[in-house]
């Protein structure tokens, strides 16, 4: 294709970056209103997505909210770290967990302010069955991007698997609180019903509950 090859390929290189600026932007914050991105993303703020996925009444329009706020967390302002997380999550999509796992615990050491980086790593824990690893990734996260609401729900599922219900609940409620359409829902009933049969003989008192029995 020639020159029409080297036009598609800094084309697509110019529109990738310009997502990039949008996604940090819209993340972050700090763009002059001069900016050509400035409107758009101050209309498509952190805020205002988390804000609408309270209201969106449909599936559709949530898992498209939900999948740019993914993407806003992805995002950081270094190419190559960028890239380094998606060669990490292809490897995790392959089945290869401790190929990813080795990448993204790499990513971490380099980059210690990128949330998402300490997310997967969390994810690769779990899928290996190393659950206080994985806790500690997760919190490491979220102590970075407390809105990030996969992050809460690995950190929830781990606890459940350590039979932490209490914590595991608490976890999965923040998470539903930001995002009331994930999936993690599932989770959260069920651990909201072992715990009521668990507790039931302890008059214990959990926010679910209506406040009723006694706290300890």
């Amino acid at each position: 294709m020639g020159a029409d090859e080297d036009s598609i390929v800094s084309a697509v290189e110019f529109v990738k970056e310009e997502f990039c600026s949008l996604h940090l932007a819209s993340r972050d914050g700090g763009l002059a209103e001069s900016h050509p991105l400035y409107s758009m993303a101050s209309a498509l703020s952190l805020e205002n997505l988390l804000a609408l996925l309270q209201q969106i009444d449909n599936l559709k329009d949530a898992a498209t909210i939900e999948e740019t706020l993914k993407e806003m967390f992805k995002a950081h302002r270094c190419e190559e770290a960028r890239r380094r997380l998606d060669d990490g999550l292809a490897d995790l999509l392959r089945g290869n967990k401790e190929d990813a796992l080795r990448a993204f615990t790499k990513l971490v050491e380099d980059e210690p302010e990128y949330a998402e980086a300490y997310n997967k790593k969390s994810t690769c824990h779990y899928m290996l069955g190393q659950m206080a690893d994985s806790i500690e990734a997760a919190q490491a996260s979220l102590h970075l991007a407390p809105l990030n609401f996969q992050a809460l729900s690995g950190l929830g599922l781990c606890q459940y698997e350590n039979r932490k219900y209490q914590l595991a609940a608490d976890s999965f409620r923040r998470s539903l609180e930001i995002d009331p359409w994930s999936p993690i829902s599932c989770k959260y009933a069920a651990c909201v019903d072992l715990l009521a049969k668990i507790d039931t003989a302890k008059g214990q008192s959990y926010p679910w509950d209506g406040g009723q029995g006694e706290n300890e």
